[in-house]
C-alpha cells in the first residue's frame, strides 16, 4: 500500500507541490532539516487541507511553521507521550 503524504484535500486529493527546497545542518550524529514545500491551490475557491509528513519513529520535530498568504502559524510542540492520548480521543 502506498502512503499518502504531503497537503491533501479532505478528499485526500493532492494539492499541487510547486516547489521544495531543503537545508541540512549536521553536528555530530545530529543533524537538522528545514523543508520548506511551497504548495499552490488551483481551485477557484480556498481548500481545508491536511499537512501528512511521515517519519522515522527515531526523528523529532523541533518547531513547525506554515505560511498561508500573509498568515504565519506556529505549530504547539509536545511531547509524544502528551499528543498520542489526543489523537486516539479525536478519532
Amino acid at each position: 500500500m502506498a502512503t499518502t503524504c504531503g497537503l491533501r484535500t479532505l478528499k485526500n486529493e493532492p494539492v499541487p507541490l510547486k516547489s521544495v527546497s531543503v537545508e541540512v545542518d549536521v553536528q555530530g550524529h545530529v543533524a537538522s532539516v528545514n523543508s520548506t514545500l511551497q504548495y499552490e491551490n488551483q481551485e477557484p475557491n480556498p481548500v481545508e487541507a491536511i499537512f501528512i509528513f511521515p517519519m522515522d519513529s527515531s526523528a523529532a520535530v523541533y518547531r513547525f511553521l506554515a505560511r498561508i498568504g500573509d498568515v504565519e502559524i506556529e505549530a504547539q510542540v509536545r511531547e509524544k507521550e502528551q499528543v498520542l492520548p489526543q489523537l486516539f480521543l479525536a478519532v
